[in-house]
């Protein structure tokens, strides 16, 4: 049913439970800096989530939001960086830009002087491997492997430009 009567085809409260539960695990305490982002539904502009978000783990469901996929994520008067403005209204920041690592090395840059003391740790829920093309015998499965390439480089892109925009920052 949720596909017609729910903002998402499947519930995403079983992610907002395992991420509350790790997050308590933890203390409840947020020991390194991190950056998770969304698409603001009803502006289109690329919001930005912290360790000072109010809801780290809804900032985290927020940006896990896959259109069509999982429900939007709805903060009714903003968040705690902009309280009391209109609704923001989250989905995947994917929507926008896949992996955002330059908001990372910003962050890294507020303690450190050099980048080559940056290590970024990058974690892709993806699998970047493109198998064999098994069916080309017609146009949709022509397109259907256009797709797949597209999807392949689109996926990796981000990091391989990264990689050589600030090639002084070491990756894991």
């Amino acid at each position: 049913t949720g596909i017609l009567s729910e903002s998402g085809a499947l519930d995403d409260s079983a992610l907002y439970t395992f991420i509350s539960a790790v997050f308590s695990e933890f203390g409840g305490e947020i020991k390194r800096k991190f950056v998770v982002s969304c698409a603001d539904v009803n502006t289109g502009v690329y919001h930005l989530f912290n360790e000072t978000v109010s809801d780290p783990v809804k900032a985290v469901v927020s940006s896990a939001s896959i259109p069509f996929v999982f429900p939007h994520q709805i903060w009714p008067n903003g968040t705690s960086d902009n309280p009391g403005e209109d609704p923001l209204v989250c989905m995947d920041g994917g929507t926008i830009y896949n992996t955002n690592l330059v908001s990372a090395i910003e962050r890294c840059r507020e303690t450190v002087d050099d980048d080559k003391d940056i290590t970024l740790d990058i974690i892709i829920c993806d699998s970047p491997t493109l198998g064999a093309w098994t069916d080309q015998t017609n146009a949709l499965s022509n397109f259907i492997r256009f797709k797949e390439v597209k999807d392949y480089y689109d996926s990796l892109g981000d990091i391989y430009r990264f990689k050589q925009a600030f090639p002084d920052v070491n990756y894991r």
